[in-house]
């Protein structure tokens, strides 16, 4: 059986400032130009609606526009922006536990003090809790944002599973 080539991505670099196929990550936004515009687009419509839906064609730059040009905004003005893929593979945890794992791993590496959902809670009853409040290390309230990338994929792969 031959062994898995692992792919690693390199770091961009002024030298080298293009991450190929991948998009550019938040870590990458020094290097994420020409796309301010969106950017401050997106930060608007999250601030104003519930509800803010993002859609194109593959190979337009969702992800680096989400990842490397919104996030830093959102995080600027105490949002928590959580990065969702969900996997549809046979066995994968349901789409609920994986959502709150997300939002856990981000709650963590950002420090921010999160409620805890009960077992088997949905996520509209955690969410519209009293006590579901976030806290940064700095004592200001947070909002999670929750953004789910190739969401389309709930009503393609999902349908087999």
């Amino acid at each position: 059986m031959p062994e898995a080539i692992e792919l690693q991505r390199h770091a961009l670099s002024p030298e080298n400032p293009w991450p190929g196929l991948d998009p550019f990550d938040e870590t990458d936004r020094d290097f994420f130009h020409g796309r301010t515009v969106e950017s401050g687009e997106l930060l608007r419509l999250v601030r104003r609606e519930l509800l803010t839906v993002l859609f194109g064609r593959s190979g337009l730059g969702k992800t680096s526009l989400l990842k490397a040009g919104s996030f830093p905004l959102l995080r600027k003005e105490d949002y928590l922006p959580v990065y969702v893929r969900l996997d549809h593979a046979e066995g994968a945890p349901e789409p609920r536990e994986q959502i709150f794992r997300e939002l856990q791993a981000a709650c963590t590496a950002e420090r921010v003090q999160a409620a805890q959902p009960a077992r088997n809670e949905s996520l509209w009853s955690f969410f519209h809790r009293r006590d579901a409040e976030f806290w940064s290390a700095f004592t200001h309230s947070v909002t999670p944002v929750i953004v789910f990338d190739q969401f389309e994929e709930i009503f393609t792969l999902g349908q087999e599973t």
